[in-house]
């Protein structure tokens, strides 16, 4: 019966192509730079509705939402959500083909209960896709067809992966795909740069005493991530008394003291392993050629896979910033955010599941650190790994690609790992 599934899913997956290929390139056209996802936040709920999903809804923080199986006994805490997210769950329409309506609702010592007539393992599996991508100010995306690439900003990091998450649920529902543990399908905010992992935050900390599992679809499928890097984001501000490039020569320029500071900054030594790495991303100031500048502003990124290293080096960051402070020069710092960092243990089920589906799948299983969605799960103890649906390259630039062809086989290692939820005792 698993080969027929197996089979009928591939079948599936190369006679319908058509609908995830120009699903990826209709998402990648809605700009959703992070802060303005609600707009593919809307189309992503649509998808749904037209799937028959009535109970899918956006949350409070910008996510869709979709509840799969949801079992049993569950609680929200409601000091975590605001009256219209509480609404949005009991207010809609059950999936009626998978889920039972909600039997009973009541408040209890702030909590809300609900009961389901559904059965399965009480621990929830959250599946994730982030719809935010990284490109700022970016509002007209023609992505363009090159032989056997898709060349768009945003086409391989995030847009394939929500469509592909889209394209399981399709497959799930229509093959009548029975998985007997409970799901969240997200479609999650704020991934990138300063979103500060918002979106997965949100999710986790609403379910946490249910969760026991995080897949966050990010990238490609070459490679599994198991392991977070741990970031810390600052902006450094410095203002000086500045004035006139020749009447005030002499006087203290913020941008000479932002220099100084970038100077020291990278002749600090950080260790290649554990891996440990920093960044100054942006620095500006100045008003004009010939005014000396009264302020400066620098923006510096603090990364490690391991929390120790991380902290020696934000203290050597900090002893940095103040040896650079005195009566001339005043120095601020702001932090923009704080992602954690962890491993997730090999002898997990989660892990063991990826390691025989890419097995089945002839596929060698190169696991690799990197910062995604998974972070924060990671960071609480939660089993999380990140892999994606394509291949392709130039992530993050005007340049970045998606190979069509790499599609097909994502949608089937996605497939085929789901299908370890069907059979599992």
């Amino acid at each position: 019966m698993r080969e027929k599934l197996k089979h009928k899913i591939n079948e599936y997956i190369e006679n319908e192509f058509e609908y995830i290929y120009n699903l990826t390139i209709n998402i990648c056209k809605i700009p959703s730079m992070t802060g303005f996802e609600k707009q593919k936040a809307n189309f992503i709920l649509m998808q749904l509705k037209e799937l028959g999903i009535e109970n899918a809804y956006i949350d409070d923080v910008g996510n869709v939402i979709y509840l799969h199986n949801i079992n049993n006994i569950y609680t929200h805490n409601i000091n975590n959500m605001c009256p219209h997210e509480v609404n949005n769950i009991f207010q809609h329409k059950a999936d009626t083909k998978y889920e039972n309506n909600i039997k009973n609702k009541s408040n209890v010592d702030n909590q809300i209960t609900c009961v389901k007539e559904t059965t399965g393992k009480e621990g929830i599996t959250v599946v994730a896709a982030h719809i935010d991508t990284v490109f700022k100010d970016l509002w007209n995306i023609n992505p363009i067809i090159k032989e056997n690439k898709i060349y768009a900003p945003s086409i391989l990091d995030n847009s394939v992966n929500v469509a592909g998450l889209l394209f399981c649920i399709k497959i799930i529902r229509e093959l009548d795909i029975l998985i007997k543990k409970p799901f969240i399908f997200a479609f999650n905010v704020g991934e990138e740069g300063l979103g500060n992992l918002k979106g997965i935050k949100h999710i986790v900390d609403t379910w946490k005493d249910r969760i026991d599992e995080v897949i966050a679809l990010d990238l490609g499928y070459k490679d599994i991530v198991d392991t977070a890097v741990g970031s810390r984001r600052y902006r450094i501000i410095i203002e000086t008394e500045g004035g006139h490039s020749w009447k005030n020569f002499g006087n203290s320029n913020a941008i000479l003291h932002a220099a100084e500071i970038v100077k020291d900054i990278y002749n600090i030594k950080v260790p290649n392993n554990p891996k440990t790495t920093y960044n100054v991303g942006i620095i500006k100031g100045g008003t004009s050629i010939n005014t000396i500048a009264e302020r400066a502003e620098m923006e510096v990124d603090l990364r490690s896979v391991d929390k120790t290293c991380l902290d020696n080096l934000y203290r050597d960051f900090i002893n940095i910033i103040n040896s650079h402070k005195s009566v001339k020069a005043k120095i601020s710092i702001k932090a923009l955010g704080e992602r954690p960092c962890g491993k997730t243990y090999h002898d997990t089920k989660l892990i063991k599941r990826i390691k025989e589906t890419r097995h089945e799948l002839g596929m060698e299983t190169n696991f690799r650190a990197s910062s995604t969605d998974a972070n924060y799960p990671i960071s609480l103890g939660i089993p999380s790994i990140s892999f994606g649906i394509g291949d392709g390259n130039g992530v993050h630039t005007m340049e970045e690609y998606l190979i069509i062809d790499s599609i097909k086989t994502g949608m089937k290692h996605l497939m085929h790992f789901m299908l370890k939820y069907c059979f599992e005792e």
